[in-house]
């Protein structure tokens, strides 16, 4: 079976340590591992729906104006335009992200 339209990609959840990441024409796909106090922020320009899921660990999310505190299994959908951080506040943590990225016509409306 031929995929001519699709992309397959090295099993995300294959990372010991650093990042794994994937990125389409209008998406990128992170899994990430986290120390503690590591950060991650995202500008509101250039960033659509983002679904945010912990794997392992405790991570505080600043996100559309409101805080947040996520342990794993649980998961956040921040909307687009908005700015967004991340910080692991346990010793270690797993972040897997999903990110869709604006065109230049979405930013502007």
């Amino acid at each position: 079976m031929s995929l001519t339209n699709c992309i397959v990609t090295e099993p995300l959840d294959s990372i010991a340590e650093g990042q794994s990441a994937l990125a389409g024409d209008k998406f990128d796909l992170k899994l990430q591992t986290f120390a503690q106090g590591e950060t991650v922020e995202g500008g509101i320009s250039s960033l659509g729906e983002e679904v945010g899921a912990i794997l392992e660990g405790t991570f505080e999310v600043d996100a559309a104006g409101e805080h947040y505190e996520l342990t794993a299994g649980e998961a956040i959908v921040i909307p687009p335009n908005e700015p967004r951080a991340w910080r692991c506040v346990s010793e270690k943590g797993v972040l897997y992200r999903a990110i869709v990225r604006l065109t230049d016509e979405q930013v502007a409306v």
